[in-house]
C-alpha cells in the first residue's frame, strides 16, 4: 500500500513538474514578447487639426501599431474648434487625450497652466528614443517653440511661414528680375496694376494671416514686439514703416484683398488673376497640382520682401503629452514616431508638409516635389514666432484690429500702432 502510494505520489509530482515547466516556458515566451512590445494593448487618443496632413498621418498609424502593439485613435477636428476642445479636456483633467498637436502660440498657455508633461526625461531614455532619432537635426529656432521657461514640452512636426509667390512667365515677359526687397515688390506690383492685372494678392482680412505678414516686414526693418526689458515696441519706426508698406502694397492689388485670407490669395494665383501673392507655405502644394491650376511650372517662390534683411514669421505645430495621460511613456513613443525622420519624410511626400528637420529641407526628392522649400529655409534662417507668452492670443487680436483699420483706410499706421502698443502694455501689465 505504501509502495503503491509512493508510485502514485511520484507520478503526481512528475505531472506537476511538467506543468510547472510548461508554464515557465509559456511565461518566458510571453516575457520575450512583452519585452519587445512593453506597451502592447495600450490605447492612446490624440487630438489634432483635421485636413490633408491628418489624412496622410492616418495612413501611417497602422505601422506604429504593428511595431509597438499600441492602438491609436485620432480625433481630428477643424481648427476653429480645436483649442476649445483641447482646453476643455486639459482644464477639467478628463484625460480623454494622451497626445495633443499644439501650435506654438498655444503651448505657453498650456504649459503655464501645468497641463503638459515635460519630456526631456523621455528624450534622454534610450528605451524610448531610438539612437537614430537625431535630436540635433531639428532647426534650433523651431525646436525652441516646444519649450516654456526652458523646459521642453513638445517636439515640432509641421512648419510654415508666409512666402511670396510670383508668376515667372509674366515676370520674364516684362523683363523683371525675381522680386526680393520692399522696393522691388511694390514697383513690380504697380507695373502689373497699370497693365490692368492684379499686382499682388494680400491676406488683408482681419485675421492672424495679416499679422504674420506685418510681423515679418517689421522685423526685416529691425523692429520687434518688445525691447530687451519686455516693453512693447510695435509703434517703433520699423513697425510704422512696415504697416505703411503693407498699406502701399494693398493699393497695388485687387480691392478684394480686404476680404481675403491665405486660401483666397491662393485661389487668385491659381486662376491667373494676379501676378504675385503673399500666401503661407503650408498650402503651397496647390501650385504644383495640375488638378488645381493650368499654370503648373509657372510659379516662382521667394521669402517675403524685406527692407534690411530677410525675415520670416515662424509658425509650427508641436506634439505634446497631456500631463494627466495614464500612459505618458507610450504617448512619448508615438510622439517620437511622428517626429522621426522617416515619418516626416513620408508625410512630406504624401501631402507636401514641411518638417522641422534640417536634413529634409535639403532632400533632393522633396525639393523637386516642393520647389518652395529653399525660400522657406531662407526665411527661417532669420525666422521668429509671434510672441510666445501666455498673452499671445490677446496680442494677436490687438494687432489684427489695428492692421484692419489701416487696411481699410480708417486709421494711420502711426495712430493704429500707438493704440496697439498701449493695449499690449495693458495686457502685459506693463
Amino acid at each position: 500500500m505504501i509502495k503503491q502510494l509512493s508510485h502514485t505520489m511520484v507520478a503526481a509530482l512528475a505531472i506537476c513538474l511538467i506543468l510547472i515547466l510548461g508554464a515557465g516556458c509559456g511565461s518566458a515566451s510571453t516575457n520575450t514578447q512583452n519585452s519587445a512590445q512593453p506597451y502592447a494593448g495600450v490605447h492612446l487618443t490624440i487630438s489634432r487639426w483635421s485636413g490633408p496632413d491628418a489624412d496622410a498621418m492616418a495612413t501611417l498609424l497602422p505601422e506604429f501599431t504593428k511595431e509597438t502593439g499600441i492602438q491609436v485613435t485620432m480625433d481630428a477636428i477643424t481648427y476653429d474648434n480645436l483649442q476649445q476642445k483641447q482646453v476643455l479636456d486639459l482644464s477639467t483633467h478628463t484625460a480623454n487625450y494622451d497626445l495633443l498637436w499644439v501650435p506654438e502660440v498655444w503651448l505657453p498657455e498650456y504649459a503655464r497652466a501645468g497641463w503638459l508633461q515635460p519630456i526631456q526625461q523621455y528624450v534622454n531614455d534610450p528605451s524610448l528614443t531610438k539612437s537614430n532619432f537625431d535630436f540635433s537635426d531639428f532647426i534650433p529656432a523651431i525646436l525652441q517653440t516646444g519649450k516654456y521657461n526652458g523646459t521642453l514640452y513638445g517636439i515640432p512636426s509641421f512648419v510654415q511661414t508666409p512666402i511670396l509667390v510670383y508668376r515667372t512667365d509674366l515676370f520674364q515677359a516684362q523683363h523683371l528680375q525675381p522680386p526680393t526687397t520692399w522696393d522691388d515688390v511694390l514697383k513690380d506690383a504697380q507695373v502689373f496694376e497699370q497693365k490692368g492685372m492684379g499686382g499682388i494678392a494680400m491676406p488683408a482680412k482681419s485675421s492672424a494671416d495679416g499679422t504674420d505678414v506685418w510681423a515679418a516686414l517689421m522685423r526685416s526693418a529691425g523692429g520687434d514686439y518688445f525691447d530687451t526689458q519686455g516693453n512693447p515696441t510695435v509703434n517703433s519706426s520699423a513697425g510704422v514703416e512696415a504697416l505703411q508698406y503693407w498699406s502701399n502694397l494693398l493699393k497695388a492689388g485687387p480691392t478684394g484683398s480686404l476680404q481675403w485670407e491665405w486660401d483666397d490669395v491662393n485661389t487668385n494665383l491659381l486662376q491667373g488673376n494676379v501676378a504675385m501673392g503673399i500666401t503661407i507655405s503650408g498650402i503651397a502644394n496647390q501650385f504644383t497640382d495640375p488638378s488645381k491650376t493650368r499654370l503648373v511650372g509657372k510659379f516662382g517662390y521667394a521669402p517675403l520682401p524685406y527692407k534690411d534683411q530677410v525675415s520670416g514669421t515662424l509658425a509650427d505645430w508641436n506634439w505634446a503629452i497631456n500631463k494627466d495621460s495614464k500612459n505618458p511613456r507610450a504617448a512619448y513613443l508615438l510622439l517620437a514616431y511622428l517626429t522621426s525622420k522617416e515619418v516626416a519624410h513620408q508625410l512630406a511626400v504624401l501631402d507636401g508638409s514641411i518638417s522641422a528637420r534640417t536634413s529634409l529641407f535639403n532632400a533632393a526628392d522633396l525639393i523637386a516635389k516642393q520647389p518652395w522649400l529653399p525660400a522657406v529655409m531662407e526665411a527661417l534662417k532669420n525666422g521668429k514666432t509671434q510672441p510666445l507668452v501666455s498673452q499671445s492670443a490677446q496680442i494677436s487680436q490687438i494687432m489684427q484690429r489695428q492692421i484692419a483699420l489701416v487696411s481699410s483706410g480708417n486709421a494711420s499706421p502711426q495712430s493704429a500702432l500707438n493704440l496697439a502698443n498701449q493695449q499690449i502694455a495693458q495686457a502685459m501689465n506693463k
